[in-house]
């Protein structure tokens, strides 16, 4: 299972992320890949719904998973562990990583 911790930005609130990023990489220096997770549940084609059942820990409501919105967040904006996700969940945010991004007009952007 995945920790999911929240996360503090001085500019907003707190939000909860899940880490994605395997441990290798979480060592090489103090940056995470990270899935936002929100309570707005929109049903979107690359986002999956978890529930507080799917988590071992204090996830207070139904939310959505982010699986297209991946980014990397220093270490030190991590403020709590909340809970850990069902593995299902964390192989299907995966999966639907990898499909949001496959088959992409590839470009590389200044």
């Amino acid at each position: 299972m995945t920790p999911v911790f929240i996360l503090s930005k001085t500019y907003s609130k707190r939000r909860p992320v899940l880490i994605i990023s395997n441990g290798t990489s979480n060592a090489l220096d103090n940056d995470y890949i990270v899935l936002p997770i929100t309570k707005s549940v929109r049903d979107e084609p690359f986002s999956i719904t978890i529930h507080p059942d799917d988590v071992q820990g204090d996830l207070p409501v139904s939310s959505e998973l982010r699986c297209d919105k991946p980014f990397t967040l220093r270490n030190s904006l991590m403020l709590q562990t909340i809970g850990v996700l069902d593995q299902k969940k964390v192989a299907k945010s995966i999966v639907l990583l990898n499909e949001s991004i496959s088959n992409a007009d590839t470009v590389i952007a200044d």
